[in-house]
């Protein structure tokens, strides 16, 4: 099956758009008690577009509608790029009025991949007979992006005719139960209701705890079936390709190193046209760099990880460095990496005062791993460690109080990577009351797993 028939297969399951501005506003309700007519119930939204447009001479101002329903207008742009799609192939999408990979863009980044699959599904079917089109690399990867965020877009279909089924299915056996004579039903209910109570007690429980390891099963295997999903489009992009849209190469970027970092777990090998990891990562590597010199933070940051990591390319700590502070203003991970660059002996730059900038700026940035926060993410607590570690030398009071408080949520998050500096913390009184016998535990369970700071404090203090 050719690729345009694989788009055409999916075409037919796409549902046409509604306009929403052209929906009539709803009937005035009737108060039961006096046959009266009530105001109308509306939500506050439509009201607030109502009271507009009935102020309004020209009540189509597209500008006004924009402003009042952004849906209804983003709509309505794409009804007319659908119905003019062959102009916009012929001038290849180029002027303003033809951009139909800036609305694609907008559609994605609003979740709205229904929208963006009728506008796609419009443009392949238009663009098959016109091989030649220049963006038919960046439509690849476009229609690739959306498998992979959405999938096929089949699930809520699936769900409704599952639902409709089950509803035939209770009708019927309500209508079995109604020709059924009443007395016969009673008398068996009354034998047997013992017996049918004990069964229904057994086939819940174990409904129950097939439920809950079908939806452990289900997240995990979204992501792995609109990655292979995905897979099919990202392999039949051209190796050289100038692109026309916005964010292709990094997005096509993205999807080879999730190729390249699940290539195992996705079982990436048994998908047609599968090349090894190593093809994978060097693709990613590839695009990243291009999308890097095209002024995209994030490729920058991940072509600094690839540099410093040395995946599929060798080593180099000052160029990575110099992409990490191209995007320390718009990607946390860079200020991260910063801090780790300026902690650590090995990339050549340790500045003591330069790390404890930029973890505390990460830190700062994360807020929703920070104070009172329910979560924490394994960098967090490394960088959280990292710059106590360092707060700790400075001999301040302050200083150590907010050092033993990040060793704390570190610890109390579930991460044993601080367990020896915290424990020392504890067992010495710093920035804080003295804790002796938990900062021996702490110490003693970092020094049985191998740490050598522990095994060493503990054999300083006599332990």
């Amino acid at each position: 099956m050719s690729l345009f028939d694989f788009f055409k297969r999916k075409q037919a399951k796409a549902d046409k758009i509604t306009k929403v501005y052209d929906k009539p506003l709803p009937e005035p309700t009737v108060n039961p008690k006096d046959d009266q007519p009530s105001a109308a119930r509306y939500d506050e939204a439509t009201s607030a577009w109502a009271r507009k447009m009935m102020e309004l001479e020209d009540e189509t101002d597209p500008d006004v509608l924009t402003e009042l329903d952004p849906d209804a207008e983003r709509a309505r742009e794409v009804r007319f790029w659908i119905d003019n799609m062959a102009l916009c192939v012929k001038h290849n999408f180029a002027p303003e009025q033809y951009d139909v990979g800036g609305m694609l863009h907008q559609l994605i980044e609003e979740e709205e991949y229904e929208l963006a699959r009728e506008l796609l599904f419009c443009c392949i079917d238009e663009v098959r007979n016109r091989p030649s089109t220049p963006c038919i690399d960046d439509i690849l990867v476009y229609f690739a992006w959306i498998c992979y965020k959405d999938g096929d877009g089949d699930d809520e279909d699936e769900t409704d005719d599952c639902e409709d089924e089950d509803d035939l299915e209770d009708e019927e056996s309500q209508d079995d139960c109604d020709e059924t004579d009443e007395d016969e039903d009673c008398d068996e209910d009354d034998e047997d209701d013992e017996y049918e109570d004990d069964d229904e007690i057994d086939e819940d429980d174990e409904y129950e705890d097939d439920e809950e390891i079908d939806e452990d099963d289900v997240t995990f295997e979204t992501e792995y079936h609109n990655l292979r999903s995905a897979h099919e489009l990202v392999v039949a992009v051209s190796d050289h390709f100038t692109p026309h849209w916005r964010d292709t190469h990094l997005w096509l970027a993205c999807l080879y190193n999730e190729c390249y970092v699940n290539y195992d777990d996705y079982e990436i090998a048994d998908l047609p046209g599968s090349h090894s990891p190593n093809w994978y990562g060097q693709q990613a590597y590839r695009y990243f760099s291009k999308a890097a010199e095209e002024g995209q933070y994030l490729a920058m940051n991940m072509k600094a990880l690839f540099l410093v990591m040395g995946h599929q390319v060798k080593p180099n700590y000052d160029k990575a460095y110099d992409w990490f502070k191209r995007s320390e203003d718009h990607c946390d991970e860079s200020l991260l990496w910063l801090g780790h660059m300026h902690y650590y002996a090995q990339y050549g730059r340790e500045n003591k005062r330069w790390a404890i900038s930029y973890y505390m700026r990460y830190i700062k940035h994360r807020k929703w791993e920070g104070e009172g926060a329910r979560y924490m993410g394994a960098n967090y607590a490394q960088a959280s460690c990292n710059l106590a570690h360092l707060l700790l030398h400075n001999n301040s009071n302050d200083d150590e109080h907010r050092a033993r408080r990040l060793l704390e949520r570190v610890a109390y998050f579930g991460f044993t990577l601080g367990d020896a500096l915290y424990g020392l913390v504890l067992l010495e009184g710093r920035g804080g009351p003295t804790d002796t016998s938990k900062g021996l535990r702490l110490l003693r369970k970092a020094a049985n797993a191998g740490d050598p700071m522990a095994q060493q404090m503990l054999r300083f203090h006599g332990y």
